[in-house]
């Protein structure tokens, strides 16, 4: 697969908010190991979401600085990316 063929789908802060406060929770309130694994499997799953789409955002945008829907989505990620950061 090309990366001009991948699909994008932006993240919003709200998401990154919802999922990372519900990781941060279940470590704190684990009763065993096996459920901050789990917590850290979810962790990485939407890390790794997070961080495709911005670096797809970031990708398109570079190859066209002209295309108005990825000017907004690297601007969008730019402003959001500090907030972001500090749920890792």
């Amino acid at each position: 697969m090309k990366v001009s063929e991948l699909p994008y789908q932006r993240v919003t802060l709200e998401e990154v908010q919802t999922v990372m406060t519900d990781v941060i929770a279940r470590v704190k309130n684990a009763a065993s190991a096996d459920e901050v694994l789990a917590a850290r499997e979810d962790y990485l799953r939407f890390n790794k979401e997070f961080y495709t789409a911005n670096s797809l955002a970031y990708m398109r945008y570079s190859i066209n600085t002209a295309d108005e829907f990825y000017v907004a989505e690297h601007d969008y990620y730019d402003e959001i990316g500090p907030a972001a950061m500090n749920f890792d």
